[in-house]
């Protein structure tokens, strides 16, 4: 299927064979993947440039280089949009509850409700590009250009930072072990438990 704009990130494919991916060309799309042909699409004022997520209701949540978080139905209805006070290159990512947590370019990490409503905010001193990590126990991992990994609690308190020696770009993953790997612009770093 052609876009007509560059896709940058990973596609997500849905239980029910829908494949989401958003555009540089302000375009958010619903592929079946079986018939390659658009089920809906949307258009924004600006590029999408992170892969989007799916809750287990099946509605998807995209950040946008305009400044907003979308949520979209299953169907293409529009949820609802939140304002993230500054582009968003950063891909959500979704807890156990529902809560939908994504960095914005005005150095912050939002965690929002299921409904729409922001339950807190993060600052950093950079913007915050990739997506965050959230483990079993509700322990939010992330990165910013500010040079810094943080680890937040549930409830958006600061457990940890470690300053690195250059802008974190990459998101971090969690192994089995708990060890936590993200990388920066000059190494990947592994932190223990």
């Amino acid at each position: 299927m052609k876009t007509n704009g560059v896709v940058s990130f990973v596609p997500v494919l849905a239980k029910n064979g829908t494949v989401y991916v958003g555009t540089y060309n302000n375009v958010f799309y619903a592929i079946n993947s079986g018939t390659g042909q658009v089920k809906w699409s949307r258009t924004t004022s600006n590029a999408f440039k992170g892969y989007p997520v799916i809750d287990k209701d099946g509605n998807i949540y995209a950040g946008n280089q305009d400044g907003q978080l979308y949520a979209y139905t299953s169907t293409g209805s529009l949820k609802w949009t939140f304002p993230l006070n500054g582009f968003s290159s950063s891909s959500p990512a979704i807890d156990h509850n529902g809560n939908i947590y994504i960095g914005s370019g005005s150095g912050e990490l939002f965690s929002i409700s299921k409904n729409g409503d922001m339950n807190w905010s993060f600052y950093t001193d950079g913007p915050v590009r990739t997506a965050p990590l959230i483990d079993a126990k509700g322990t939010v991992y992330f990165g910013s250009d500010d040079m810094k990994v943080y680890a937040a609690d549930a409830n958006g308190n600061e457990l940890w930072s470690y300053q690195t020696d250059s802008n974190v770009v990459s998101s971090p993953q969690l192994a089995e072990d708990g060890t936590l790997y993200i990388g920066s612009y000059t190494k990947l770093m592994a932190f223990g438990k």
